[in-house]
């Protein structure tokens, strides 16, 4: 039984509470049923008796130390692997809750704590360890990693010299991010920052909570941006976020010059030929 997976002990669980008569046969019941004579098969499905269940939680509690009749496994994976001796049973992803944190000064003030960070650097924390009530007023959610970790390099309008920089990040990591915004205070100024470009829109007012976007000043926009005519017609084509919502309207000059020009501008080139920020409120 010690082969079984996370998602095993999950669906072994869930089947035990309601004690389905007939399962489908699938490749973990079949392996129950070849393995440990559990049920009988009835062409695609597997037959099971009250007995069967049984001998199921009593082999998963022997082998595993685990309980299926009892709620599921909760904790870190040091939690997990102290009560089990096997930390991958945890259901949930290490850095679930784990966000990137980065300033435009170089110095991060979290919970009272001046945080000095050298260039390129950035910090990782469970942001529910974080006092929302003592995070700056306005936070920066930056779309791709090296923008985030050389954000203080960029030509940024002062006002925003103390916010709280977020990478957006993938997956796991974005699901925490999402947590995170939505856990601020309804007054926190959430500002977008992506590359401008079609697919760069989309992120930016999908982004929750966004109440701004920051885009370069659109005199400069499109400087060192030749090139990436294929990249904006491969972009262009497959956006469907103005298919259903409004593209607020203090981003119709951007988006005509976007349309106009047929490029696009990522951070790493706003970066590279220092072009000027501004913050649009949405």
């Amino acid at each position: 039984m010690d082969q079984l997976k996370t998602k095993d002990i999950q669906a072994l669980s869930r089947a035990y509470k309601s004690a389905k008569r007939l399962v489908k046969l699938s490749n973990l019941w079949q392996f129950l049923n070849t393995e440990y004579g559990i049920g009988c098969i009835d062409k695609n499905n597997l037959i099971l008796q009250h007995t069967d269940y049984q001998q199921i939680r009593e082999l998963i509690k022997s082998d595993m130390g685990i309980d299926i009749s009892e709620p599921p496994l909760t904790g870190s994976r040091i939690d997990i692997a102290k009560s089990t001796g096997n930390e991958k049973l945890n259901a949930e992803a290490p850095g679930r809750h784990h966000l990137l944190l980065n300033s435009p000064s170089g110095e991060l003030f979290i919970n009272d704590q001046l945080i000095p960070l050298i260039k390129g650097a950035s910090y990782r924390v469970d942001w529910r360890e974080v006092d929302l009530n003592k995070i700056p007023p306005s936070i920066i959610v930056v779309e791709n990693l090296q923008a985030f970790d050389f954000f203080k390099s960029f030509n940024l309008p002062e006002s925003l010299s103390h916010a709280l920089v977020v990478y957006r990040g993938h997956n796991i990591s974005s699901k925490a991010v999402i947590d995170f915004l939505n856990a601020t205070s309804h007054n926190t100024q959430i500002i977008s920052f992506c590359d401008f470009d079609p697919k760069g829109f989309e992120i930016a007012l999908s982004t929750t909570k966004v109440t701004d976007i920051l885009l370069p000043e659109l005199d400069q926009a499109f400087d060192g941006a030749e090139g990436t005519r294929h990249v904006f017609d491969k972009q262009h084509t497959s956006v469907t976020h103005f298919s259903k919502h409004a593209l607020p309207s203090i981003l119709y000059s951007y988006w005509n010059e976007l349309m106009k020009q047929k490029l696009c501008v990522s951070q790493e080139n706003i970066l590279a030929h220092s072009k000027r920020l501004l913050v649009l409120a949405l």
